[in-house]
């Protein structure tokens, strides 16, 4: 694992960039979180491949409107308000990740996060599919050419179309992740053969692919990489007391056995 984006930013088949989602997983704890940090990099203290642990930034004061706030019958508004940590809790959860060896990314979900992302010095910008046609946070995103992810779970191939051509217009470095936004995704259900529609259709664009499956699914992982897939995203947690891992996140052991078998596949 090394903390050095390599000229082709992105990664290539036989070197991907992983990414790990951290998302809440840190419960609103920043002890929490340095704990998943350190398990992801023992995990992949073997592998080789470049890393980078992903944050997820919401501007919540403007993101939830006053008359929803703590309004926990939205599970969603109950799980952000809990969750809730500083900007220098932030801070130091992406300090402490560089010091672990990872890059860093960042996925922004409204405009004001993502000038922060530009401000805590991200090596990379992630569009979550959600936001994926959400036009003005392109834009912002757009202005300050770092190297962007776009998601395209539940986009058309219009929709699609869209997205690359805007961006690809306007950032120096684009990647566009097949993901199907399905928490976990059945393996019958992980339409892998659109990373082939994806690589043929947007040339020039580095193609990935974000995974929800079952953390015990190690296999899906080398069929993407065949398949052209130069980015690998997998959601990380670790099981704590009074704190579960979602059924769609990796712990250490299931992290280890997924990056060997990317290593086995790239060779």
């Amino acid at each position: 694992m090394t903390n050095t984006i390599s000229s082709d930013i992105f990664g290539t088949n036989s070197h991907p960039l992983l990414i790990l989602d951290l998302a809440n997983n840190h419960n609103g704890s920043v002890a929490h979180g340095k704990a998943i940090i350190d398990s992801a990099a023992e995990a992949l203290s073997e592998i080789g491949f470049p890393a980078a642990i992903k944050f997820q930034y919401r501007d919540l004061d403007t993101l939830i409107h006053p008359d929803f706030v703590g309004n926990y019958a939205f599970k969603y508004i109950k799980r952000f308000e809990e969750t809730r940590i500083s900007d220098s809790d932030y801070l130091e959860l992406v300090d402490y990740s560089r010091e672990r060896g990872f890059l860093t990314a960042c996925t922004p979900f409204d405009e004001i996060s993502v000038k922060k992302v530009v401000d805590h010095g991200f090596d990379i910008m992630k569009v979550a599919s959600a936001c994926a046609t959400d036009w003005p946070l392109l834009t912002e995103v757009a202005k300050h050419d770092m190297p962007v992810i776009v998601s395209t779970g539940g986009l058309s191939i219009r929709e699609t179309d869209r997205v690359a051509a805007f961006m690809s217009k306007r950032v120096t470095h684009l990647a566009l992740m097949h993901c199907v936004a399905v928490y976990p995704t059945p393996d019958d259900q992980l339409a892998l053969n659109r990373i082939d529609t994806l690589r043929d259709r947007y040339k020039g664009i580095t193609i990935g692919y974000s995974t929800h499956e079952n953390p015990d699914n190690f296999v899906a992982g080398g069929l993407a990489l065949a398949k052209g897939a130069q980015i690998l995203e997998r959601h990380v947690g670790l099981e704590s007391e009074g704190m579960s891992v979602n059924a769609y996140s990796s712990q250490a052991g299931e992290l280890k056995s997924w990056a060997e078998h990317l290593r086995d596949a790239a060779k």
